[in-house]
Formats: C-alpha cells, sequence, structure tokens
C-alpha cells in the first residue's frame, strides 16, 4: 500500500502518466505485441545509423574538389587533402583563433583532453584551470 502512494506520489508532477500502465499489468499477448514492435524500431534505427556511417566514411576518404583543396594544402602542407583532413584542419584553424568550443573539441580528438579540466573564456582571454592532485615523491600522498 505504501509503494502505491509513493508512486501516486512520485507521478503527481508528470501529466499523462495517469491512463499509462506497466508492461508487468498487460497480457503475454500485449507484452509480446510491445517488445516485439520495439525491436523491430530499434533494428531499422541500427540499419539507418550504419548507412549514415558508412556514407560519413566514403564521404570522409574522398578528395576535396580542386578549389577547396588548396586553401587546406597551405595549411596540411598535404598533397590532395579529404574532406577529413579538412574538417580537422578547420577545428585546428577555429582552435587557435580562440574558439573554447573548438580547443576542447580539438583537446578530445587528440586523446589529450583531461577530466578534470575546466576550459573558462573571459572576454578576451582564457583561463585553463586544472585540477591536478600533487603527490609527495617519497610518501605518495597527497601533497598541501
Amino acid at each position: 500500500m505504501k509503494q502505491e502512494n509513493k508512486k501516486e506520489e512520485a507521478n503527481k508532477g508528470n501529466k499523462g502518466t495517469e491512463n499509462l500502465i506497466p508492461l508487468n499489468k498487460r497480457t503475454k499477448a500485449e507484452q509480446r505485441k510491445i517488445t516485439r514492435s520495439g525491436g523491430i524500431k530499434s533494428g531499422e534505427t541500427r540499419r539507418k545509423q550504419k548507412e549514415i556511417k558508412e556514407l560519413m566514411q566514403t564521404i570522409d576518404s574522398t578528395s576535396l574538389p580542386s578549389e577547396q583543396a588548396e586553401t587546406y594544402q597551405q595549411v596540411l602542407d598535404i598533397d590532395n587533402p579529404t574532406y577529413r583532413e579538412a574538417v580537422v584542419a578547420t577545428i585546428y584553424l577555429k582552435a587557435l583563433s580562440g574558439d573554447m568550443r573548438a580547443i576542447e573539441l580539438y583537446l578530445k580528438l587528440k586523446g589529450e583532453m583531461p577530466k578534470d579540466i575546466e576550459l573558462m573564456a573571459g572576454d578576451k582571454s582564457m583561463t585553463i584551470v586544472w585540477n591536478e592532485k600533487r603527490y609527495n615523491d617519497d610518501t605518495n600522498q597527497e601533497a598541501e
């Protein structure tokens, strides 16, 4: 009885939840129908994601048109740059200009973005706060 009251209290703020029936209170046939349709939708979503990933891989390996390639050849010093290389160069150039999101993305792509770092942008400056624990060499205990 107490559990039902707790559930009712939890759902008071959620409009439209009064008419929902939990799966464990449905018949076996209804459960099968619901889980089957969920499985079918899941399969469709996975196939679409796979197609998008394959398309992106194809685009990544495609060479840039000659007009665009000239710009990136100067930045990358690479003959015949691909779209992937152009994207990386664009992120790099934005990071150099001080774009905080580009800096963060660049560090993440390089695998150098520590979990304990914060990037804060001011009006004309950037602050990096590195929450690093320091240890004494001999005792391996945190330094003050």
